[in-house]
């Protein structure tokens, strides 16, 4: 089998793997819970597996599951990158997948948050860069050195934020903002999703009320949030919106 090189062999395989819901008989169908490296596809708002995808030409109803992944992921990685956790992308990609493998009676695979799999969007080479002098001569500007980084991350369930999202919807409850409303299709569906009790200061495993717990948040207003002394409540920065500005109230 042929490993894929390119990124249009890798998308006209992820077109096959949507007709996969519809063949219950296959070999795919029936690991569709057990897949955990997942690649999205912008031009078909639609998932698929690294295993389906890394090999040029692979059909519905060919595949078998030979092989451990890991050339096939090797091969993507070329031309993806994973979406790191945790992350707003991530959370709108997870929750999309997870309804998707839904209406197939499938669920999210745990190793797909759990950072031993993931999801991957396409990657995009930098822009050119633009010419730009240094502020005073002589001075050097560096970045790019690794460093490690640990970091607590709280367990986020996309079904919640679905939840949430649908009973209320993808406008910010501090300023209204929708971003579909504003950019068009490319802000079809985005927000983020605020909780009125962080789960840093919960610390724990406990239940979410999508109806209670959750607000959908421009991610301005999301930020803003967390700046607010104490109450950090969404009335509270709804009145700081509506307040005259210093420098408005001097016209």
């Amino acid at each position: 089998m042929q490993l894929v090189s390119s990124y249009e062999e890798a998308l006209a395989c992820a077109r096959e793997f949507q007709r996969v819901p519809n063949l219950p008989d296959t070999v795919a169908f029936r690991q569709l819970g057990k897949f955990f490296h997942w690649f999205y596809f912008e031009e078909i708002h639609g998932f698929a597996p690294s295993k389906f995808i890394g090999y040029v030409g692979t059909t519905a109803e060919d595949y078998d599951s030979s092989g451990t992944g890991t050339d096939t992921n090797a091969a993507l990685r070329k031309l993806f990158v994973r979406v790191p956790r945790p992350s707003q992308q991530f959370d709108s990609l997870a929750e999309r997948l997870s309804l998707w493998l839904d209406e197939s009676g499938a669920s999210l695979s745990k190793k797909t948050t759990d950072l031993t799999g993931g999801i991957y969007v396409r990657s995009i080479a930098e822009p050119e860069t633009l010419d730009s002098r240094p502020v005073r001569a002589g001075v050097e500007h560096f970045e790019g050195h690794p460093v490690e980084v640990r970091q607590t991350a709280y367990e986020r369930n996309p079904k919640a934020r679905a939840d949430c999202l649908r009973l209320k919807g993808y406008s910010c409850q501090a300023c209204e903002m929708n971003f579909e409303e504003r950019y068009g299709e490319v802000g079809r569906e985005f927000i983020h999703v605020h909780h009125v009790e962080s789960l840093a200061a919960i610390g724990g495993r406990h239940k979410v009320d999508p109806q209670k717990d959750l607000l959908p948040l421009c991610p301005n207003c999301h930020a803003m949030i967390h700046r607010l002394p104490h109450p950090q409540t969404v009335d509270a920065l709804v009145e700081l919106l509506r307040r005259p500005r210093d420098d408005a109230s001097e016209t």
